[in-house]
């Protein structure tokens, strides 16, 4: 799943246990921290949302990068962004 805006992103957090959205709501405001130190650490949304997507998922466990990582990260972006 990704979002491509706002609304989507609230739809598809709404839809997560209290557990995991907590933990959502943490992650994100972590990754959102980090890309604001960006001219302290070179780490924009995007760089962070790079480094968390395939961490932030199970995707597969046997290849480093795959192509569902791509939109998982591009939404993670957004997010952050938001």
């Amino acid at each position: 799943m990704q979002c491509q805006s706002e609304e989507e992103c609230a739809r598809l957090a709404g839809l997560l246990p209290p557990t995991e959205a907590a933990l959502l709501d943490w992650a994100v405001n972590l990754m959102a921290d980090v890309a604001q130190m960006e001219h302290l650490n070179k780490m924009n949304a995007r760089n962070v949302a790079m480094v968390f997507a395939p961490n932030m998922t199970q995707v597969s466990k046997y290849f480093i990068f795959s192509k569902m990582e791509i939109p998982i990260a591009n939404s993670m972006q957004y997010i952050v962004n938001f």
